[in-house]
């Protein structure tokens, strides 16, 4: 269906239409608001969908997405690529698809500037807040019209807020995902409760405080135990960081014992070094990661919680609200709720 089409649909001409429709309406675009919004709601009913690459060509821009997501060996991203290349091809949207670290972001965003790109979908925690040159090239990304949907990501600072909106927020409520691992090692009736630090990552903080909350509030006794791994990038935890795990799981009272290990490859090293210990997973120590995939945990055999979120569902979204950025609806924010899973429940934990 084109202009014409509509036009005939809905008795409003085709020039009237077209300005009403415009993502970007400047002083020409003399349309009431009313009038816009009737035009849009019935738009939508009809399932017309813009010319994307007729409205780029116009205002010089690349009908494309620029997709920058980390270099992250697990799943997650594997995920996330599945869902937006899917709810893309769904909309005929041209996708280019980047991979890099924080360091790289800058980069990425001088060239969608610099080719004129027309949305972005970046995450996840590649914004680095402290660069003052990175917050510009965002501004200046807005400036030219341009959509941004931050995944998985909180901007901090936010941008400047602008008359119209320029970018939205899809992220998982990492504090719920804490509070949500607490509860349920409370409900193992765990007598204490052991947080394991992976990092300073804003999704780390989070977890980190919605655990701690929520032992303070059904006053648990908690302790924070600091991961020191081999390396830096390293998924291995040094020896040291053993000791004082064991040492401090002997000091606490009699009874089960939580612990909650916010990253999925430190919890896989940790169930490890648990297996040849005298604690009995499932017993006398009940554990909880974050986003334990399907196959890690089929090879471990050992019972644990994890809790989930379903990238594939995420990068669906990102793709329509980035949409309808770009079609000039309003942007916004939606955090999603992490699910808890229970694994290998079969085990014998007296074994």
């Amino acid at each position: 269906m084109d202009l014409r089409e509509l036009s005939r649909h809905t008795g409003y001409s085709v020039s009237v239409l077209s300005r009403a429709l415009n993502p970007r309406p400047d002083a020409s675009s003399n349309v009431s608001a009313a009038t816009r919004e009737k035009i849009r709601k019935l738009v939508r009913e009809l399932g017309f969908r813009p010319n994307r690459l007729a409205s780029c060509v116009r205002r010089g821009k690349i009908p494309s997405i620029g997709i920058f997501l980390p270099t992250y060996s697990g799943s997650l991203i594997a995920d996330a690529v599945f869902g937006i290349s899917a709810a893309a091809a769904e909309r005929k949207l041209p996708l280019n698809f980047y991979f890099g670290e924080r360091d790289d972001f800058q980069s990425f965003l001088q060239h969608m500037c610099d080719e004129g790109c027309t949305g972005i979908i970046a995450g996840s925690n590649v914004l680095p807040g402290d660069s003052l040159e990175c917050l510009a090239l965002i501004e200046r990304f807005f400036d030219d019209g341009g959509k941004l949907v931050f995944f998985n990501e909180q901007p901090l600072p936010s941008p400047r807020v602008r008359k119209l909106p320029a970018y939205s927020v899809l992220a998982y409520d990492d504090v719920a995902g804490g509070r949500l691992a607490a509860e349920h090692l409370c409900s193992l009736n765990c007598r204490s409760l052991l947080l394991v630090e992976p990092g300073d990552s804003q999704c780390f903080l989070d977890r980190r405080k919605g655990f701690l909350d929520y032992c303070q509030e059904k006053g648990m006794d908690s302790q924070i135990i600091p991961e020191t791994r081999v390396l830096r990038t390293s998924r291995k935890l040094k020896p040291e960081f053993f000791e004082l795990l064991f040492e401090t799981m002997q000091s606490r009272p009699k009874g089960a014992i939580g612990l909650f290990v916010p990253s999925d490859y430190l919890l896989l090293d940790i169930m490890v070094h648990i297996s040849g210990s005298k604690w009995r997973m499932g017993r006398d120590i009940h554990l909880v990661g974050y986003n334990f995939n399907d196959f890690s945990a089929c090879i471990s055999g050992w019972p644990f919680a994890t809790l989930q979120q379903d990238f594939v569902r995420e990068g669906q979204m990102a793709i329509k609200m980035l949409a309808e950025l770009m079609d000039g609806k309003a942007g916004g924010k939606i955090l999603l709720q992490p699910l808890l899973k229970i694994c290998n429940i079969q085990y014998n934990s007296g074994g």
